[in-house]
């Protein structure tokens, strides 16, 4: 990475300066993040991420085995109250959404399980809105979530979507799978480190976003319970990823 000029220092300090004097602070997703999620989906998905996280943290002695998921969740949480903070109705709500994004990404960095614990807490503290938006720290939508984790937690909401697609039980709740699918996205799109030649960011952003619609359209699919659809829109998503791969990973 270049380093930043003094001149360009002196604009980004501006910058972040007079960004902290509104709600929320943050670097914006590509696209706006209405058109992906609502604020009741973020809020019942983080809720579900919390309780998946206390139930690996319950047990201390196996916290060795549950670390990686654990911040895997804290990864998931952030990029969900990311998303909740650039909402338009996220303001509305009485949840702390930059305290609550702040923790999460504390959890996804915790390595002992005081550490998580402590940070769980404050996850949750802020979902309840016992907490105070008062983070002065501006986060990329880069930075939210490991791209290992990302694509870790991508594998897992996959398997439970084709399971869902095949016998769906909750319609509201299997759809949530896709749409955190959805937001995941956002991060993925801006991540681009892995794109080793910036000629090929185009194709990057073009994956992610094809990616992005499918799942919208299986979220859709699933809600109306329409199998047919969830499936062909699902097996497109499916083929963005695996272009994809075959591009950038493999």
């Amino acid at each position: 990475m270049s380093r930043l000029t003094a001149a360009g220092c002196s604009v980004l300090s501006l910058g972040i300066l007079l960004g902290s004097c509104f709600w929320p602070l943050h670097a914006a997703a590509p696209v706006k993040v209405q058109d992906v999620t609502s604020v009741a989906d973020l809020t019942a998905e983080i809720a579900a991420q919390v309780t998946a996280a206390e139930k690996l943290l319950a047990d201390k002695s196996g916290f060795a085995d549950s670390r990686k998921p654990i911040q895997q969740a804290g990864g998931v949480i952030a990029c969900l109250s990311q998303a909740m903070a650039e909402h338009p109705e996220g303001k509305k709500s009485e949840i702390a959404v930059l305290a609550m994004r702040d923790a999460a990404l504390d959890l996804a960095r915790s390595k002992e399980h005081a550490t998580s614990a402590a940070a769980l807490k404050s996850v949750k503290e802020s979902l309840a809105g016992k907490r105070t938006s008062d983070s002065k720290v501006s986060n990329d939508w880069k930075k939210l979530i490991n791209l290992h984790r990302m694509m870790d937690e991508m594998k897992a909401r996959n398997s439970q979507l084709r399971r869902v697609i095949r016998s769906p039980k909750d319609p509201a709740t299997d759809a949530r799978h896709a749409v955190t699918l959805a937001v995941l996205s956002l991060a993925l799109q801006a991540d681009t480190h892995e794109v080793k030649d910036a000629t090929k960011i185009p194709k990057w952003t073009g994956y992610a976003t094809d990616f992005r619609k499918s799942m919208l359209t299986v979220a859709g699919a699933i809600k109306k319970k329409d199998a047919t659809a969830a499936k062909t829109a699902y097996l497109s998503a499916t083929k963005s990823c695996t272009t994809c791969h075959a591009a950038f990973r493999d």
